[in-house]
């Protein structure tokens, strides 16, 4: 674990789970599980809810961008 984790607690980001679908979401948790740095983060309009997802699949800018 050399490197420092890519995103901190607070970053709103995005994650394309599939064509036409994102979450635009905000980190609450940033951890390594020994192989990659993961994040939890909240997102969602009517309703929160909470997902975990490698840190590599989330985007600084919009969907139409290239992961950073």
């Amino acid at each position: 674990m050399a490197s420092p984790p890519p995103w901190s607690p607070g970053d709103v980001l995005w994650r394309k789970l599939r064509p036409g679908l994102h979450h635009l979401g905000t980190i609450t948790e940033v951890w390594h599980d020994g192989g990659r740095w993961m994040v939890r983060y909240e997102h969602g309009v009517r309703e929160r809810k909470t997902d975990i997802a490698p840190a590599d699949e989330m985007y600084k800018a919009g969907p139409q961008m290239r992961p950073v």
